[in-house]
């Protein structure tokens, strides 16, 4: 398990999410902006993708 806070503070991700894996400029993470309960996993590309 990744340290979520540690890495959302440092690449500036959004922080409602928990990290599964990644290495910086990608993340797989479990996406709890929008739910409580059974949050959907994403995939984030931080050269493609806006937050």
């Amino acid at each position: 398990m990744l340290f979520s806070d540690y890495y959302i503070e440092e690449w500036d991700l959004p922080k409602d999410i928990v990290l599964l894996c990644g290495e910086g400029h990608w993340w797989v993470a479990f996406d709890y902006r929008n739910t409580k309960d059974n949050p959907p996993i994403i995939y984030m590309d931080l050269e493609w993708t806006y937050f």
